[in-house]
């Protein structure tokens, strides 16, 4: 059996490394800069206009996915009393969490949810995610 010159060893062990750092995502980043709330009341127009909370939350995915800012979380709060449901209203969290300027004070978003199982369920949601 032939044996392996070491360089085709080093040179393999480095093929794997540079695969490894391609398969794992980077970790994105948390916008700096909120939206003006201007942006935030067209959202809030758009979702007025909306019938049931699954049409609100996707008027809100879609302008969120195309805006680079991010939100604070008393805007937050301004769409979260949109919806009807705390259901609805933790999917909207649960969305909008990444895209959170100030995530410090992401508790106001939780003790503005009334049912205590999702309050619980979001905390554990954002402990899962990192401030």
């Amino acid at each position: 059996m032939k044996k392996y010159p070491a360089i085709f060893i080093a040179l393999f062990m480095l093929m794997i490394g540079v695969v490894n750092a391609q398969t794992k995502a980077p970790k994105a980043s948390r916008p700096t800069q909120a939206m003006d709330n201007g942006a935030i009341d067209g959202i809030l127009t758009a979702m007025k206009n909306q019938r049931g909370d699954e049409a609100k939350l996707e008027v809100l995915q879609r302008f969120m996915k195309n805006n680079v800012d991010g939100m604070m979380v008393d805007q937050q709060l301004r769409l979260l009393n949109q919806f009807a449901t705390d259901d609805a209203k933790l999917e909207c969290a649960k969305f909008a969490y990444p895209r959170t300027v100030d995530p410090q004070n992401y508790s106001k978003i939780q003790y503005n949810i009334g049912n205590p199982a999702i309050q619980k369920t979001l905390a554990n949601f954002v402990k899962k995610q990192g401030k």
